[in-house]
């Protein structure tokens, strides 16, 4: 394998990590506020069943 293929390897490498990065990215993002939604629908819940106790 010459030098320009192992070159044009690591290129494709390194473009496909900065992609799973990008994807990864957004992926927390979004759960981020998925979490956020979800914490603020419960806390009105947990203070009405706390209200029992």
């Amino acid at each position: 394998m010459g030098q320009s293929q192992l070159l044009r390897k690591r290129s494709i490498r390194t473009e496909d990590k900065e992609k799973l990065r990008e994807r990864l990215k957004r992926g927390y993002c979004q759960m981020a506020d998925l979490n956020l939604k979800l914490a603020q629908e419960g806390l009105p819940a947990d203070r009405e069943a706390y209200q029992y106790f």
